[in-house]
């Protein structure tokens, strides 16, 4: 296709080989070959101008940003989505996010629907939210990713609140704690109180996002459960995270997809005792989300007896669990992740109710050290889990040790 565009500098952009070039979905996807085509001749870049119209899916790279800064001023027009991956110091970064921000309020950008950076930090996404009051109303999709957590400022809860159209909210970068710091430490009333409850702070504004279908947000082991029934009923697919991997923990920049089944074990297990401590008086209650189809929760967020979740589901990741008893009634569930070392040997029998059930993938931990003590293998867990295995749909199965390795990862054949 590009060989095309070298070879037919003085075609008329209005024939039918440049028509169906212009239609064609690499020149949506292809940034370079928009460049080109933007530079073949006036006629052509006004053809490619009116053609690509709120088409352009662009990505781009902190480093590229500041080179690509006057094209975006002049071919804003041409923006549908706009994807940003942040790279290099801090100070760097919100250098660039600044700049993105002026930019997002002044350029006419009446085609863009999705909007997305990653590697945040928080005073850059607030930063970012406030840019994007121009356009707030046409958002569709919103991506900020961010890796530390304080409270919005009262100007972007009010752009956030501005966005009528969005469809997916991402407001967390998987697997990244808001500091260096242990579960215990997210157990202490103090703590919670340095970083904030997110959906305490933008939980009434999401209850004005009707058409939110997809959410993901950190929540914490001391979140208020009562603060998830504020959330958009039309929900189907929810992530409540806020977890740090052991790898994380330890400076190294290993971040897992949101859709990943396994990973980094989590550093800074929390213990039963602790969390039934912190859970005993607010059960989840996820029952009222009733079009919800996929669900994803951290080890901040276990499974106890009491908690309940939408019948609807038919995907669910659980990174902790320490009954199965809410999962009983999930009819409909087809996928179900699920790190079982909390589930009682006999208890996991129980799956096998659930008969709609597609794929099972356990994983399993130990050998390290999460909370100052070892973590030893449990032996007797684990034969009585192997021997309900084959009468699982298992179709992997996984066990890990000391910072995350895996030792044997395998696709399951009974």
């Amino acid at each position: 296709m590009q060989q095309a565009v070298s070879c037919h500098v003085e075609a008329d952009p209005g024939d039918e080989l440049w028509t169906a070039l212009l239609t064609h979905a690499a020149a949506t996807n292809d940034l370079k070959l928009s460049c080109k085509l933007l530079q073949l001749s006036k006629a052509f870049a006004a053809a490619t101008l009116t053609q690509l119209a709120g088409q352009l899916q662009v990505q781009l790279k902190t480093s590229s940003l500041q080179t690509k800064a006057a094209w975006l001023q002049r071919n804003s027009c041409m923006l549908r989505t706009l994807q940003v991956s942040l790279a290099g110091a801090v100070p760097e970064k919100a250098e660039a996010c600044r700049m993105l921000a002026a930019a997002m309020i002044t350029l006419p950008m009446a085609g863009l629907r999705g909007f997305a950076v990653r590697n945040l930090q928080y005073e850059s996404a607030d930063t970012l939210l406030c840019g994007l009051s121009s356009v707030a109303g046409q958002l569709t999709q919103l991506d900020l990713r961010m890796k530390s957590y304080r409270k919005l400022s009262s100007q972007a809860v009010e752009v956030l609140a501005g966005m009528a159209q969005l469809r997916e909210l991402v407001l967390h970068e998987p697997n990244s704690a808001p500091f260096p710091c242990s579960f215990n430490s997210l157990l202490d009333e103090a703590d919670l109180g340095r970083i904030g409850s997110w959906l305490g702070y933008i939980g009434q504004t999401l209850t004005q996002l009707t058409g939110l279908t997809r959410l993901q947000v950190p929540f914490g082991i001391r979140e208020r459960m009562g603060l998830l029934q504020q959330l958009p009923a039309g929900l189907r697919e929810l992530r409540l995270g806020m977890d740090r991997s052991q790898s994380a923990s330890l400076g190294r920049d290993v971040l897992h997809e949101v859709d990943a089944d396994e990973g980094a074990i989590e550093a800074y297990f929390p213990g039963d005792a602790q969390v039934r401590k912190a859970r005993r008086q607010q059960p989840l209650d996820l029952s009222h989300l009733r079009a919800l189809t996929k669900l994803q929760l951290s080890a901040a967020v276990p499974l106890l007896s009491d908690d309940k979740l939408p019948v609807s589901l038919l995907h669910l990741h659980a990174r902790q669990c320490f009954s199965l008893q809410p999962l009983l009634h999930l009819s409909s569930l087809e996928v179900l992740a699920l790190r079982p070392n909390t589930v009682p040997g006999r208890q996991l029998l129980a799956l096998t109710q659930l008969t709609a059930l597609q794929e099972v993938k356990l994983f399993y931990e130990g050998g390290y050290y999460p909370q100052g003590d070892w973590l030893e293998w449990d032996e007797q867990l684990l034969q009585q889990h192997a021997a309900v295995w084959p009468k699982l749909p298992l179709r992997s199965l996984g066990f890990y040790e000391d910072s995350g390795l895996i030792i044997i990862m395998l696709p399951f054949k009974p």
